[in-house]
């Protein structure tokens, strides 16, 4: 085959396509040589590149080789694995915590009222916000003393004691400074664990937290908006448990308005 005949004009069209054609021919036979040297060099010696690109074999040197189709590799898409759940001591009481992430900072997430460190990898909005705080830096989250896969406690634990449970989950990963993420009554903690110990917390970042709660009632009048608010939270709970209603759409809509459509749903029923 020709490309371009005998016109070799410098920037031509007929010219720029004679070397776009040579330069492949010439890559395609490196990629032989590389998996077939002595094909490689026979098609090196026989194909002729310029005015003309022509294969011109010794008919005394006859040459013959199989050529091969190899299967398109199948990309398998990554699932995510979740991390190993450790255990940390925290005075008698074992304390479940995962560690994701290798960043050059350390982020301990204390979750409120509840969690549960296998169960909250099946939500695909939280898990995907657990690997964005990951993303930047070593992300530690646990499980608070009778919650989760924590050990149970007989009676309700003081702060104390909830905030030792950082404490210990930071000394198990070897973790001697950390910013703090605190949500809802993580917050709380959170804040009581930087008072503590301010050394060990580079920053303190709190969510739907609480200033005052309703046992401070007594002493600060502003309390009295958060024993009502309780009060009405906990008249709702026995409202949708009596009604066996807690895991339909319309809890989703009400808790999560942003979600939406079937997202809401599937989260809720959940």
């Amino acid at each position: 085959m020709g490309r371009g005949g005998r016109d070799r004009r410098i920037g031509s069209p007929a010219e720029r396509a004679r070397l776009n054609v040579t330069r492949a021919v010439r890559k395609a036979i490196a990629n032989i040589a590389r998996h077939d040297e002595p094909l490689g060099q026979h098609l090196a010696d026989s194909v002729h590149t310029g005015r003309m690109c022509v294969y011109r074999p010794d008919p005394a040197a006859a040459v013959s080789w199989t050529v091969t189709s190899r299967k398109p590799r199948v990309r398998l898409e990554r699932r995510f694995q979740p991390p190993e759940t450790l255990y940390a001591s925290s005075g008698d009481v074992s304390i479940a915590y995962q560690v994701l992430g290798d960043g050059p900072m350390d982020v301990v997430l204390c979750m409120g009222w509840v969690s549960h460190l296998d169960f909250q990898w099946a939500d695909p909005t939280y898990s995907r916000f657990l690997r964005r705080l990951a993303a930047f830096g070593r992300l530690i989250v646990f499980d608070k003393r009778g919650t989760g896969l924590s050990d149970p406690v007989g009676s309700a634990p003081t702060f104390e004691e909830r905030m030792d449970d950082i404490r210990a989950v930071m000394d198990a990963t070897g973790s001697e400074r950390a910013a703090l993420i605190g949500y809802s009554e993580g917050g709380s903690i959170c804040a009581l664990f930087a008072a503590t110990y301010p050394q060990r917390v580079s920053s303190l970042v709190l969510y739907d937290a609480w200033a005052v709660g309703p046992l401070a009632a007594r002493e600060l009048p502003a309390a009295l908006h958060w024993t009502d608010a309780f009060d009405r939270i906990g008249a709702a709970i026995d409202h949708w448990v009596r009604a066996r209603r807690w895991s339909s759409p319309l809890r989703a809509s009400v808790a999560a308005p942003s979600s939406g459509g079937s997202g809401g749903r599937s989260s809720a029923h959940r």
